[in-house]
């Protein structure tokens, strides 16, 4: 489908993100459903500016919003990356950069383990590597870092470690 054929829906969606917190992880839930299964024809300005306006709502609720509400985005996020043919788009292409330091901001930072994990997911996404090459490497520390944390917390040696002194 073109994401013209499902635009009134998408803004509805939209303004729903607007609303209290239930709505609104549904709603992001939804624009995730669309990004995953959409795509932008030539020309169609209408089209890709919600689908703009879309990723920066999910990035802004990733960053803000409340921990199902950033759960929603990881996997709304996720589903936008997985959609090669969306993600290849000149409209789209622009704004990816936010979208992965989002989803590394955080695999770095956040607190909630289940979160880091679906940004993590969201990340696996990606077909194209050229979108994650230059935070690879960080990307890299800050999960071997969380398994170690993880390791650590359950009384377990990480690889690479040892209790010989």
């Amino acid at each position: 489908h073109a994401v013209a054929e499902v635009l009134p829906l998408g803004e509805a969606l939209l303004a729903l993100c607007e609303d209290n917190d239930k709505v609104k992880t549904n709603a992001l839930r939804g624009l995730g459903y669309i990004l995953a299964s959409c795509s932008l024809g030539p020309g169609d300005n209408g089209a890709q500016a919600w689908t703009q306006q879309s990723i920066r709502t999910l990035c802004l609720a990733l960053a803000s919003g409340g921990a199902k509400s950033q759960w929603n985005s990881c996997y709304a996020l996720g589903s936008l990356l997985g959609n090669a043919e969306l993600v290849a788009h000149p409209a789209v292409r622009p704004v990816l950069p936010e979208v992965v330091a989002n989803l590394r901001r955080v695999i770095v930072e956040a607190p909630n383990f289940k979160l880091r994990t679906h940004a993590a997911a969201a990340l696996v996404a990606v077909e194209d590597l050229s979108l994650v090459e230059d935070v690879f490497a960080e990307l890299l520390a800050a999960l071997v870092g969380t398994r170690i944390e993880l390791d650590s917390s359950a009384g377990l040696e990480s690889p690479g470690q040892s209790s010989a002194g």
